[in-house]
């Protein structure tokens, strides 16, 4: 069970916190909204990604075109066998 001296002891904790904290708060709201800002960034990037990826079909079918598409190999002037 919690009893009041617990709830004391924790009401001087966070006192002692918040007064160190107090010198760092500008700063900590800055750094905080660049995060913020950073993240929506990160996160309008992986959508776009995504989408690409999902409208080549797929991360698998990305690779095998890498890895195996017939139509990189070396290309020469001869005509077809007829």
């Amino acid at each position: 069970m919690i009893d009041t001296n617990q709830i004391t002891q924790l009401g001087q904790t966070a006192d002692v916190i918040k007064a160190q904290l107090n010198p760092w708060l500008p700063a900590l709201a800055i750094a905080a909204a660049w995060l913020g800002r950073e993240l929506n960034r990160f996160i309008a990037w992986a959508e776009i990604v995504s989408e690409k990826i999902i409208s080549h079909g797929g991360l698998v079918k990305i690779l095998c075109k890498l890895f195996w598409n017939s139509e990189t190999g070396v290309r020469t002037n001869r005509p077809p066998n007829i």
